[in-house]
Parts: structure tokens; C-alpha cells; sequence
């Protein structure tokens, strides 16, 4: 795989290029999706990004490239499932990519089957490292959301903070029914 004369890699003439599409709206996406592009340039691959609408990025999920955001602060099994668990190929934001690794599905039936918590541990390991061997996916960041709310507010409520950011969830679920303290 050497370059082209644009500095691009290629295969058998066949350029290291595809498209990444991320949601228009989201400037935290957005910013990631620029930041991967600069860093895959670098490198010699060539990322057309592409903002879109949801109506816009669903039909192409299958074909193209996209900044997903998930997470659950729950339990691990309600995201790694439905992602790379083969069963779920194709299925919209569950494993778009239709990911496949025999492997993989074995450690996660095994993990979700588990109740000991030892052999459950055990499962995730060896889907983890399956995984690893074989990534569907490249897995950018875990976003960690820090808040700070002044003390003269009152009706605040503490929240498990999933995956979303920006007003829509997180400390402002419901901003409502905060009020100034006198």
C-alpha cells in the first residue's frame, strides 16, 4: 500500500478513501470528526466529511462511515451487545456496520448468560481480546461531562448522565423546577 502522487495510500490502485458522516447539529461530533480526518490525512487516507440531517445519514449507515455517540453508565452488556453482536447487523444504530466475529458473539453470549461475577468478567475478557484481534470499529473517546451549578439554586436533581450532551439531558432534565434561592 504505498501513496499516490496526492499523498494518499492505495491498493492495487484502489485509494484509501471513504466518507464520514457526522450529525450537523452536533458540534461535539462534528469536532471529532474533523479532529480523526486530520489525524487519518496524516497518515495517508483521505476522509471526505460530510454533516448531515438524521433523515440524511440513516439511509447511508450501512455504506458510509458515521460518528456514532452511545453509552450507558448501567452495565456494559446494553451498548457492546447490540453493537458488535452479529445478530444485530445492519439493525439502524445497532451494529450499522454489521460487524461479524464468531468470536466476539461467543464472549458476549457467554458475558450475558453469566452469573457469577467471575465468570462473567471472564467472558468480557475473551470478547474484549476477540475484539481486539479483529476491531469493527474505531473507538475515539469516552466523554466525561462535568457540571458546575451555582449554590443559589434550589430543585436541582441529581441524574445518571447516559451518553448525550449539549441541554437535552444531563443536569438540565429538568431545569424547570429549579428556582433562585432568596
Amino acid at each position: 500500500m504505498g501513496p499516490r502522487p496526492d499523498g494518499t495510500r492505495a491498493r492495487d490502485g484502489v485509494p484509501a478513501r471513504f466518507t464520514l458522516m457526522y450529525p450537523a447539529a452536533d458540534s461535539v461530533r462534528r469536532d471529532l470528526a474533523q479532529g480523526f480526518t486530520s489525524d487519518a490525512r496524516a497518515v495517508g487516507i483521505d476522509v471526505a466529511l460530510e454533516g448531515l440531517g438524521w433523515e440524511a445519514i440513516e439511509p447511508r449507515m450501512g455504506t458510509d462511515a458515521l460518528v456514532l455517540g452511545g453509552g450507558s453508565p448501567f452495565d456494559p452488556d446494553l451498548v457492546s451487545y447490540p453493537l458488535l453482536h452479529s445478530s444485530y447487523g445492519g439493525d439502524g444504530f445497532n451494529n450499522p456496520a454489521s460487524y461479524h466475529n464468531a468470536e466476539v458473539d461467543a464472549g458476549l453470549d457467554a458475558a450475558r448468560r453469566a452469573t457469577d461475577p467471575a465468570e462473567r468478567v471472564a467472558a468480557v475478557k475473551a470478547w474484549q481480546r476477540a475484539y481486539a484481534e479483529a476491531p469493527g470499529f474505531v473507538f475515539l473517546v469516552f466523554l466525561d461531562h462535568s457540571y458546575l451549578v451555582r449554590d443559589n439554586w434550589d430543585g436541582y436533581e441529581q441524574v445518571v448522565d447516559p451518553h448525550t450532551h449539549g441541554t437535552t439531558w444531563g443536569p438540565w432534565w429538568n431545569v424547570e423546577d429549579w428556582t433562585p434561592r432568596s
